[in-house]
């Protein structure tokens, strides 16, 4: 990190390891690979941090393995775990959706009565996670006016975030071509804009921002308000 200023623009996604590759065991009935991926940056346009630019991409990839990991037109693979796939959504991954309220949901299977009949939308479907992951963001941040303010480290920031998450099979579709593949990604693609406040905390960073998110698919979960309240588990 160039920057000299100890916090000029934490990154979302934080992550300890910055790539992160998983495989199965020889026995148990998983067969997948897992790789992971974070990297971020933080360059100083101003002096003494007034003023930063801060880039982050996050990607994943969730292969089953063997012949029952073929995912050709046609193919029935193996179905990946739910607790092994990757989520998105909430103030530390994606912001503008709920926890868990970006990509592929199902409907819930709630209790008939009264807790079905006040299920809607989202709030009817859960999320299932997606195989394929990919998130960018590029923030400007500063610190705000007040020497106690600019002592404890709180920043106002500007952020603009692009991503998506996808079930293997769907981004795939019928043919499975690259062409294919390269027009659901763009189809799959969300995009939020916003600004907000970034407070470190002995227990992390601490975020408010107000977001609004450009485009989303039908069953994604959004911040109805706008305002979204998250914590970071980084310390910063």
């Amino acid at each position: 990190n160039p920057n000299p200023d100890p916090d000029p623009n934490p990154n979302p996604n934080p992550n300890p390891n910055p790539t992160q590759v998983t495989v199965p065991l020889p026995f148990g009935d998983a067969r997948f690979s897992k790789h992971s991926l974070s990297a971020a940056a933080f360059v100083p346009l101003l002096p003494d941090g007034l003023l930063s630019l801060g880039l982050s991409l996050s990607a994943g990839l969730l292969m089953p393995l063997g012949a029952a990991g073929s995912y050709s037109s046609g193919a029935q693979p193996t179905p990946s775990c739910i607790s092994d796939r990757f989520f998105l959504g909430g103030a530390n991954s994606f912001r503008g959706f709920r926890t868990h309220g970006l990509g592929p949901r199902e409907p819930r299977h709630a209790a008939s009565g009264v807790a079905a009949a006040a299920a809607r939308g989202a709030s009817a479907r859960d999320a299932v996670g997606g195989e394929v992951m990919n998130v960018a963001t590029v923030s400007l941040s500063a610190p705000l006016a007040g020497a106690k303010l600019r002592d404890a480290g709180v920043r106002a920031h500007l952020f603009s975030s692009i991503g998506g998450l996808h079930a293997m099979r769907t981004l795939r579709g019928e043919a499975g071509t690259s062409a294919e593949v390269a027009a659901n990604l763009m189809r799959g693609t969300r995009v939020c804009v916003g600004a907000g406040l970034l407070v470190p905390t002995p227990m992390g960073r601490m975020e408010l921002s107000l977001t609004k998110v450009l485009k989303r698919q039908g069953q994604d979960a959004t911040q109805r308000s706008g305002w979204q309240l998250g914590l970071s588990g980084k310390i910063v």
